[in-house]
């Protein structure tokens, strides 16, 4: 039987099987991008991921400290609960700030860009790591405020304040890293403005609560398990938010 006569002796539906099958076996399947994420994460150890910034993070380790110290003279509840508020996204926001200032300066980011995993997406899993780093600064943060107290509020409410603060600006600087990402796949320039536009904002709230005499007593009547449910809740939205990032196909970080 010659070709012709073979292919005249098939099926529409028969041709279409024969070539699916022949395509099923000459491509490789499509890669998911959820499918990427999961290998890239099984694949990325804590030394790439901090490859070029150890500085940095010691950096804000000391600078954390520094932040805290003031904790010791602080005799009030209202004084200690405003400055847990406002210093729990300090390590957060201080790595966060110098390793992006770093990537700029120093032009590693244009070498990680032609990496497997995309700028866009080491962002993300670097926020991810940092915030669990910074979940651990919160925990003495919150005994040193309760301590200069005087113990006039519970150990627990400290802490619930403290990782409630620290998860409302880590959601907040990754919506907005989130929509600066979006922005550049339609030709905006995010640059480092994404990372420092919500350190400043948090400043501004810090200035704006301390010549507010009220602000402290408000944080005071907020009892912990709402607290904990703001936490709880900004948390969520932020590993949505980097699952979110870490499958974006068209944006890229630069």
């Amino acid at each position: 039987m010659s070709k012709a006569e073979w292919r005249e002796g098939l099926s529409c539906e028969e041709r279409d099987r024969a070539i699916e099958s022949i395509l099923d076996v000459a491509l490789p399947a499509c890669e998911t991008s959820r499918g990427r994420m999961r290998e890239n994460l099984a694949a990325l150890s804590l030394r790439a991921l901090f490859f070029g910034i150890e500085d940095c993070a010691i950096l804000a380790v000391i600078i954390a400290l520094a932040g805290a110290v003031p904790m010791a003279f602080m005799t009030e509840s209202e004084h200690s609960a405003l400055a847990v508020f406002m210093l729990a996204p300090l390590f957060f926001a201080t790595l966060q700030g110098l390793v992006a200032w770093k990537d700029r300066e120093s032009g590693t980011i244009a070498w990680r860009a032609v990496c497997r995993m995309t700028v866009l997406e080491l962002h993300a899993v670097r926020m991810l790591v940092f915030g669990a780093m910074a979940v651990l600064f919160t925990v003495p943060l919150a005994a040193a405020a309760w301590i200069a107290s005087a113990y006039m509020v519970s150990f627990w409410w400290m802490l619930s304040l403290a990782a409630a603060s620290l998860a409302i600006f880590g959601a907040f600087s990754l919506l907005l890293f989130r929509l600066s990402a979006a922005g550049r796949a339609r030709g905006a320039a995010p640059g480092l403005v994404a990372v420092l536009v919500p350190i400043i904002a948090w400043m501004l709230l810090g200035m704006l609560l301390t010549v507010l005499p009220a602000s402290a007593a408000v944080l005071l009547a907020v009892p912990a398990v709402v607290y904990f449910a703001v936490a709880v809740v900004a948390t969520v939205l932020f590993v949505h938010l980097v699952t979110e990032i870490c499958t974006m196909s068209s944006a890229e970080y630069a």
